[in-house]
Formats: structure tokens, C-alpha cells, sequence
């Protein structure tokens, strides 16, 4: 969730519309994640919210007047009327990166990371690994960006996830 996006249809969205209009506001789509969520509180108090579009097309925000159109990559599901709240959220990149930057050596060795409570709601990116709200599964990954690394074989052994009592600060 993109933080200070609030803003309200200036038109009928309809099912199937691949263009939303919004009334005057400062949005900018600055990569392929972000999407729209209808019935958006102020409060935030509909989070988690699932009535979404469809991923917004890059750079497509287009100022006409006094209102602000945007292009999705799918048609809408579903329709919301003039009038109705909506807020920018972002459906990644989500990836809680843990491992502190380690590169892989000829050697064992031990890899660590903890994911400290949640993220507060309004912030896009945690200032250290936290849950995002609303997580409900994760899934643990390896990434090695090291390109003199190709074809090199990685070997993992005793990987554990483990929950922790205590929220670390």
C-alpha cells in the first residue's frame, strides 16, 4: 500500500473498462506493481482489502483537465461508482531479503536471518525485514547474484524456520 494515495473515481468504473478516471491528484505509476483497491478507508481500516484491479500500466497516469486517467493491464472485474475511494497498492517486489548480502563460498557456511513483527500499515518498503499486513504464507528463497557464479552447484543443508517468542525492535 502506497501511502498518502487516497483519491476517488471521477467516473463510473465499469466491469470490463481497461481506463479509471480519477478526480485531480499527484499519482505516479513508477513500475508494473502497483494496482488499485476499491471501498479504500482513510483509515485504512478495509485493509486487508481484495476488491482490487488488475496491475496498472506503467507511466500510463494521463492528466486531462481535472481528472487523472490510468490504464490497467486487464480489464475491471466488477463495477464502483463516481464517487467511490480507492488507494495505490503495490503487489511487489514483497521479497524480505534476510540474508545480508552473503556470498556463497567453497566453505559451510551459515546463513541468518529474522523477521521482526509487521510492518506498520502505510509504509511500502520495511526499514528491516517485517511481515507486510495481511501475509498469510511465505515461501523461502535462495538468490545469488554473483555472476562468476554460473553454473556453480549450491548445496543446503539443515534449513530450518523457526518463530520466535519475542519481537525483536
Amino acid at each position: 500500500m502506497a501511502n498518502e494515495t487516497l483519491g476517488e473515481l471521477a467516473e463510473d468504473a465499469l466491469d470490463g473498462d481497461s481506463q479509471i478516471y480519477f478526480r485531480k491528484n499527484d499519482w505516479r505509476i513508477p513500475y508494473p506493481h502497483w494496482l488499485l483497491v476499491f471501498d479504500a478507508e482513510e483509515d485504512k481500516s478495509d485493509i486487508p482489502n481484495r476488491r482490487c484491479s488488475s496491475r496498472l500500466v506503467k507511466d500510463s497516469e494521463t492528466l486531462l483537465g481535472e481528472e487523472l486517467r490510468v490504464t490497467l493491464t486487464k480489464p475491471l472485474k466488477g463495477s464502483y461508482p463516481s464517487g467511490t475511494k480507492v488507494r495505490l497498492h503495490s503487489d511487489g517486489p514483497t521479497y524480505l531479503y534476510t540474508g545480508n548480502g552473503l556470498q556463497p563460498t567453497a566453505e559451510w557456511t551459515t546463513w541468518n536471518g529474522v523477521i521482526h513483527g509487521m510492518v506498520p500499515l502505510g509504509r511500502i518498503t520495511p526499514m528491516q525485514p517485517r511481515w507486510y499486513p495481511g501475509t498469510v504464507q511465505a515461501n523461502v528463497i535462495f538468490r545469488c547474484f554473483d555472476v562468476e557464479m554460473q553454473g556453480a552447484v549450491i548445496e543446503f543443508r539443515n534449513i530450518r524456520v523457526e518463530k520466535e517468542d519475542a519481537i525483536h525492535p
